[in-house]
Formats: structure tokens, sequence, C-alpha cells
């Protein structure tokens, strides 16, 4: 039996924005597996375990994952982001990492949000997509209860051993994502001008075109949801929603300029 930690050359990345409690624990966890891990610390706040980079200002969620990364030693050959508020056990992590290992360029487990299982991520927006989810957004903020978005699971532990599920027009949140980092690197990683939310599908789109990218839904990540962001308001939350898809629609081709129009209206 090989005496090889679980998450040898696994680079586990986290970024900490006013939610060093949740950062240290997973840390503290990667590291304790074998793996390596680096944390962008958006708040200059952060006590725990880790590499750790001090941005000098809150620089958002994908330019920290871009800083964590470039503190990286050569020999991490996988990335796997992170959320503060996800649970996922060491074999699931290890899981992604051999997928990423037999040639998946991005890989990405169930999610399960305590509302629901998402299997395979969320449907890529079309102009209208992101018009009614606008829509649905506004009435969220105006309702004293919180829908639950719809998920495309069959149920947690069902149809075991069905390997990875390649991606048909669905991305993965970057709650957890595993990555080749050659792949990685050559996109020019996270693009740092999305400050909060898009990002991921930003650049899951850019490693489709590099290449294969998928689902290991027998891999089941938990999610809290919106714990490790410091606090931010639900409306605040929505105006960045918007505004990260507008950017991916116009520098993706689709119609951003309806779904500013429409946010307008709205």
């Amino acid at each position: 039996m090989s005496n090889r930690p679980a998450l040898d050359g696994v680079a586990v990345i986290l970024v900490e924005y006013r939610s060093g409690g949740l950062v240290a624990d997973r840390a503290s966890e990667a590291l304790a597996a074998g793996a390596i891990v680096s944390v962008a610390d958006n708040s200059g706040t952060y006590v725990g375990e880790g590499l750790v980079t001090r941005a000098t200002t809150n620089v958002g969620f994908g330019a920290g994952c871009n800083l964590a990364v470039s503190a990286l030693p050569a020999g991490a050959d996988v990335l796997i982001f992170v959320n503060p508020d996800v649970e996922i056990d060491v074999h699931g992590l290890q899981v992604l990492a051999e997928a990423v290992r037999d040639g998946w360029t991005a890989v990405a487990p169930g999610i399960d949000t305590g509302g629901g299982h998402r299997e395979q991520g969320f449907a890529v927006p079309s102009a209208a997509r992101a018009i009614a989810l606008a829509v649905a957004d506004v009435i969220e903020l105006h309702t004293p209860w919180r829908r639950r978005r719809a998920s495309n699971a069959r149920g947690v532990g069902d149809d075991h051993g069905r390997g990875v599920l390649e991606a048909e027009g669905r991305f993965a949140s970057a709650a957890v994502l595993a990555v080749d980092r050659a792949g990685f690197e050559a996109v020019g990683g996270f693009d740092d001008s999305y400050f909060l939310y898009v990002e991921d599908l930003d650049l899951w789109a850019r490693l489709a075109n590099r290449g294969r990218v998928g689902f290991v839904p027998d891999v089941v990540a938990r999610h809290a949801g919106s714990q490790g962001s410091g606090g931010m308001s639900v409306d605040r939350r929505m105006l960045l929603r918007w505004i990260g898809r507008e950017q991916f629609l116009q520098r993706h081709g689709g119609r951003w300029r309806l779904v500013r129009f429409a946010h307008r209206a709205l």
C-alpha cells in the first residue's frame, strides 16, 4: 500500500474575506491530507495555515484566486478552488484530482445546497435566460420567502460509478472546481474584471474551448451558501450577478445590450 498522501501534488485554493474561521478550517483539513494550500487574504486578517498572499484591498474572488495560484510552487499540477462555506471530504477531492489527471481540463462535483441537489451545475445563460433570472431575482428581493432554485438531481446516492459526465450546455460553480494547472495558466486564469459572480462561468467557457470539462455527480459537496463573502446584502449580490451576466454575454457573443435594457427596466 502506498504511503503517498491523498492529495499529493494538489493545490487547494481559498479566498478569505471576513471568513477567517471557515477558511482556516478548510485549510487545516486540506493540509492534513497532504495538499498544498494557498490562501488569498482579501481582508488582511487571516491568521490560519497555508501559503498566504495578502491583497492590499478586497480584489474580488477571481483576482484573489489568481493571486493564490501565483504563489504556488511548481510541484502542484491540479488546482482545486474551494469556497470557505463548502464541505467536501478528502476522498471527494481526491476523485476530482484523479479525473483531472486522467485528461479532463476541469471537473466539478454535485452540489447539495440543503434546498436541492445539483448534479451538473447550471445552464449557461442565454439572453432570454439572463432576463428570466433577473425577473426571478426581483421577485425574490421583494417577497419574504426565498425561492428554491430548480435542481437537475436524481438524488444523492443514485447510480454510483457514473464517472465523469461531459458538460452539455452547463457550467460549474467555483464553489468547488478542480482544474488542470497548465490549462488554467494557458487561458490566463480567472478574468480579474469580474469582482464576484459569473467569473466561474467565464473561466469554464474558456477552459471548455481548450479541453474536456465535466461533472462527477457521485462526489457531493455541501454548500451552505453566501457564508464566505463577508455578509454582503442580497441586493448587492443581485447587482453583481446582473453585471456579471451582461459582461459574460458581451465577451462571448451574446445579446448583452438586450439584457442591459431589461436590467434597467427592472
